[in-house]
């Protein structure tokens, strides 16, 4: 479910979708993570402000015990004050797409980014920690440094820079956005190195990593719990990415699933898209996951098919 229908999103979220997930499902499930010992929801969407339960989702994730983080296009505020003075959220963060005439063409209205700011800005007045996801692609990247000088100064103290991947609606959306080459990446990488020493009090993430930086990790052991774990908006629970293929599902909240450990199919997936990514410059590695799990899923299907003829 969502309010806008943005050029880049990585399902197919939209104001003519109606697909959600049932808040005593995932209240349970969520129950269920948390006596694994998982200890961080982060609710995002489509837009989270526009679920009916949206506060009672909040407000039982933390009588579980969870710190709560909320990802918002923050075209609607009231819903998002009403969260802040109802439910102590540990961070709400506002997605943006690159500076304003970029950020609006994505998502298809003209008053996108000022509201956003505007959200923004009333976060942070109320005294939580104001964050801003900015996806990133070719259009926007050189206008990065910008706009984190623009969104630190009206409140955010935690930007995450989330390079675009062509998934979802972005992989016929996105025809005027290109995606960041494994050069531009890298340079992102460095690019986030250097804001975070220009703003030592915020904090600042990019969503990739050096290929060096992945030769010095080890792989996932078979044993290891899954982290993070997606609940998407069918029920279905997932390994570590949105998207992934459902042939890795551990179950869905409505029937129950499975303890959420690697299995050595999942391992074994991990593990090669890992060499694969090591050799690059940089890579995002969880999109680069999320498609090798879609490939397997076709190839099996189709070895499934050819053998029943």
């Amino acid at each position: 479910m969502c309010n806008l229908a943005c050029l880049h999103c990585y399902s197919d979220s939209g104001p003519e979708q109606r697909t959600h997930a049932n808040v005593h499902q995932l209240l349970s499930a969520a129950a269920c993570l948390r006596n694994k010992g998982y200890e961080l929801a982060s609710i995002s969407g489509g837009e989270p402000t526009v679920y009916r339960d949206f506060q009672v989702l909040c407000l039982g994730l933390k009588s579980q015990n969870y710190k709560v983080s909320v990802i918002t296009n923050g075209m609607l505020l009231q819903p998002i004050i009403n969260a802040i003075d109802n439910i102590h959220i540990d961070l709400i963060s506002i997605s943006f797409d690159g500076p304003r005439d970029v950020h609006n063409t994505i998502r298809g209205r003209n008053d996108c980014f000022d509201r956003a700011v505007v959200a923004l800005k009333a976060i942070a007045k109320r005294g939580v920690t104001a964050g801003a996801v900015v996806s990133v692609t070719k259009q926007s990247f050189t206008h990065i440094p910008s706009l984190v000088e623009d969104l630190i100064s009206n409140g955010a103290s935690r930007i995450q820079l989330h390079p675009i991947a062509a998934v979802g609606r972005a992989e016929k959306g996105l025809t005027s956005f290109e995606e960041l080459s494994a050069g531009d990446l890298q340079s992102l990488i460095l690019m986030s190195v250097l804001l975070q020493s220009q703003y030592p009090n915020a904090i600042i993430n990019c969503d990739a990593v050096m290929g060096s930086e992945l030769r010095r990790r080890k792989f996932p052991l078979p044993m290891d719990l899954v982290s993070p774990i997606v609940i998407d908006e069918t029920g279905n629970v997932l390994p570590i990415a949105y998207g992934m293929a459902k042939s890795f599902s551990f179950g869905t909240i409505q029937t129950g699933f499975e303890s959420p450990v690697y299995s050595q199919e999942l391992a074994d997936l991990a593990k090669k898209t890992m060499i694969r990514c090591r050799r690059r410059k940089a890579t995002t590695f969880y999109s680069d996951l999320v498609r090798s799990s879609l490939k397997r899923q076709s190839l099996t299907s189709y070895r499934s098919a050819a053998l029943s003829l």
